[in-house]
């Protein structure tokens, strides 16, 4: 497979875990084309994983990176799906319910959910796990879901535009502009 076909399904595996995470909101891939769809499939059963943590330059990755600028909408959406939550337990559920495509690391977290108290996106509150240990609980607030559907739109936007990109041409083919063939 070529480095185009390499960075497509790249792509196709976040676009099916973010549809997972973030729901029917987001556009199906159906209406992308049976390329899409077939991406999908091939991608079905990978277990790679994608983290927030940036590989060495010459390291060959054993997972992929998160998109940018999603975190904040993964964080949010978990949230508004489960209520109240501690750091933990919001990693776990993106980490689940992509079915483990998506991992969001301690170090991106915990800075980000500080980054969206201080925003007002989120409250948190002090409590006790259920074994016994201390943890901060956190809950999305009224200006948080407003953020949420913000970032729903911008991300369905932006990912429409990329697939528009990506879509073949009614031949089959890619369409390169200012090649030299």
């Amino acid at each position: 497979m070529g480095s185009d076909g390499i960075h497509t399904s790249r792509l196709h595996r976040y676009l099916k875990a973010l549809r997972t995470l973030v729901g029917s909101q987001l556009h199906s891939c159906k209406e992308f084309g049976t390329a899409t769809a077939a991406a999908y499939t091939l991608d079905n059963d990978s277990t790679r994983c994608h983290s927030l943590t940036m590989p060495a330059r010459n390291e060959i990755p054993g997972r992929d990176e998160i998109p940018p600028g999603t975190l904040y909408m993964l964080i949010l959406k978990t949230l508004a799906r489960s209520g109240e939550l501690h750091g933990y337990q919001i990693a776990s559920s993106i980490q689940a319910t992509s079915q483990d495509v998506l991992q969001v690391e301690e170090g991106s977290l915990y800075p980000a959910l500080q980054r969206m108290l201080i925003k007002g996106w989120v409250t948190a509150e002090w409590g006790v796990t259920s074994g016994n240990r201390r943890a901060r609980y956190y809950r999305i607030t009224k200006l948080g879901r407003k953020q949420l559907t913000t970032e729903v739109l911008q991300f369905d936007r932006v990912i429409s535009a990329i697939q528009r990109v990506l879509k073949p041409t009614e031949e089959g083919r890619h369409i390169c502009y200012g090649s030299r063939n």
